[in-house]
């Protein structure tokens, strides 16, 4: 009996020690299950974090476009030309050495495009306690500030950039152009993710509206008290070079006397709105200003107390001539032509006055057209107010003629005759500015010494007329680069601002009279305005 309990309990804690052990594994299996789990949970969150990461910076940076930075880029260069260029009225940019002029300004652009703040070593004159030449809240530097303000709660920053093949120069009289290339890299604030972009960018920047620099400075070295705060116009579709800048003769003429600009106003009733029938009330309001266009037959039919009104005249009719006499010469017959020539007995003329004498400028232009002549540029853009202006010169004046009747006939030439002016009236009046290779481009405005400098290819000069330069400038020549250089001799030109007539051009029209020197009229073929030929510019 004692035998069989003692097997039955070594039985027994057999039984016990393998469930022990099976439960022992069991937990075991268990607990290693669930450690390989969470470690499979852990690696799978740290995977989807470092995912989340580097799509938060793959997001951002595609939110970055080119476009959007060649704007920014675009907007900030733009701004900091103005500020360069106000800069050079006071301080101008040094000039490069004859390989690079422009290296001053591409340096003195380049730090303001990227940090807003210029270094000092590319102006001239700027005293060593005046601040450096900035536009800090335009810069790349401002920039990429704002942008890492506004990535901060995505978790995404700018870690760094920076530029590469900077380059400027012009591209045209009236644009400058900019190239470079960007290189930016955005991290997650964890710095375990990155991504980088490289963007080229490039633009012309438009100098139009910009105050011309030279010309300020100029007008303020020169003590004459007097800032001149011109700005750059183009029309380059019209005045792309100074050849546009142009007078033409419309028709030679053989007889007259006088000189006198104005609007054409036909003698005869008008079909076309831009040349008025003299007696339209539009036109004797203004009748001194108007030239009358027509066969003297038809002037005189207006009568006196009309015709007589006008400043000048155009007879498109041949005078005709009476058989001689006493005379070989022949004699015009007196109901042709104005101031007919009638010769004595010894072939001198005779002096025609009393109440048939026309003392007022006037030309014989067999068949000349007034439609042939230019529209004026003060009219208005509506066809139906456009209005045709003429220059007239003949050989003398008429106190000459006066003196000498026999004055009153010359040889045609190009310095005689109706004349289409309004290019250059448009030019000067407007302001604009124009290709010449003896003046200095815009990035030569900008520089010490400008009008000492030139560009053939893309030098820029306009001509200075206003009231407000009259009173310092008198006299002197009205091209930008011989402004304050030149002393005031020089005669006045024919047709321009301050000389339309004889009369207004030997007073002082608040304009000023437009004046230029011997060398700007031969550059610009305007001899046949000169005073110096044909009749005199005054009374």
């Amino acid at each position: 009996m004692r035998s069989n309990k003692k097997t039955n309990n070594k039985k027994n804690d057999r039984k016990g020690f393998l469930f022990t052990v099976t439960v022992f594994l069991i937990l075991a299996y268990i607990l290693l299950s669930i450690s390989v789990w969470v470690k499979a949970v852990e690696t799978s969150e740290r995977s989807f974090s470092d995912f989340y990461k580097q799509s938060a910076v793959e997001l951002a940076i595609s939110q970055i476009t080119p476009a959007k930075v060649g704007n920014i880029t675009h907007e900030i260069m733009a701004r900091n030309l103005f500020k360069l260029n106000q800069n050079a009225i006071q301080y101008p940019l040094l000039k490069g050495p004859d390989n690079d002029q422009n290296i001053h300004i591409r340096n003195a652009m380049y730090q303001m495009l990227l940090s807003g703040v210029a270094d000092k070593k590319d102006f001239q004159g700027l005293p060593p306690d005046q601040a450096n030449p900035s536009n800090e809240n335009s810069s790349l530097t401002a920039w990429i500030s704002g942008l890492n303000a506004s990535l901060l709660s995505t978790g995404v920053y700018v870690s760094s950039y920076q530029i590469s093949g900077f380059a400027l120069n012009q591209s045209a009289i009236d644009k400058v152009n900019y190239s470079l290339v960007l290189h930016l890299e955005l991290k997650d604030t964890s710095n375990s993710s990155s991504v980088s972009r490289t963007y080229p960018l490039s633009g012309d920047l438009e100098v139009t509206g910009l105050i011309d620099p030279a010309l300020a400075k100029a007008s303020i070295d020169s003590n004459l008290n007097q800032h001149f705060g011109r700005q750059f116009f183009f029309n380059t579709s019209e005045y792309p070079d100074k050849s546009k800048v142009s007078v033409s003769q419309i028709k030679p003429s053989e007889e007259g006397q006088g000189w006198f600009y104005g609007y054409l106003a036909s003698a005869t009733p008008s079909n076309d709105p831009s040349v008025k029938f003299a007696k339209d009330p539009e036109v004797l309001g203004n009748a001194s200003q108007y030239i009358i266009v027509g066969k003297y037959d038809d002037i005189i039919k207006l009568k006196p107390e009309i015709y007589k009104l006008f400043g000048g005249y155009i007879i498109t009719s041949n005078p005709l001539l009476e058989p001689p006499s006493l005379c070989p010469k022949q004699d015009e017959d007196p109901a042709t032509t104005f101031n007919p020539l009638k010769y004595d007995k010894n072939c001198k003329p005779i002096k025609w006055g009393g109440p048939d004498y026309m003392g007022k400028p006037f030309v014989i232009s067999f068949g000349f057209d007034p439609l042939s002549a230019g529209i004026c540029p003060d009219s208005s853009s509506d066809p139906t107010k456009q209005r045709r202006c003429a220059l007239i010169i003949a050989k003398s004046s008429p106190s000459d003629v006066l003196s000498d009747p026999d004055k009153k006939t010359y040889k045609s030439d190009s310095s005689t005759g109706i004349f289409n002016i309004e290019p250059l009236r448009d030019f000067v009046m407007c302001g604009y500015y124009t290709h010449n290779e003896k003046a200095p481009s815009y990035l030569q405005h900008l520089m010490v010494g400008s009008y000492s400098l030139s560009d053939k290819k893309f030098g820029i000069e306009t001509f200075v007329v206003g009231e407000y330069s009259n009173k310092v400038l008198f006299g002197r020549s009205r091209l930008d680069r011989e402004l304050f250089s030149s002393q005031p001799v020089y005669s006045p030109l024919r047709g321009l601002p301050g000389c339309r007539n004889a009369e207004v051009c030997s007073d002082s029209p608040t304009t000023g009279i437009f004046t230029l020197s011997d060398t700007a009229i031969k550059d610009y073929v305007l001899d046949p305005l000169s005073c110096k030929s044909g009749a005199g510019c005054k009374q």
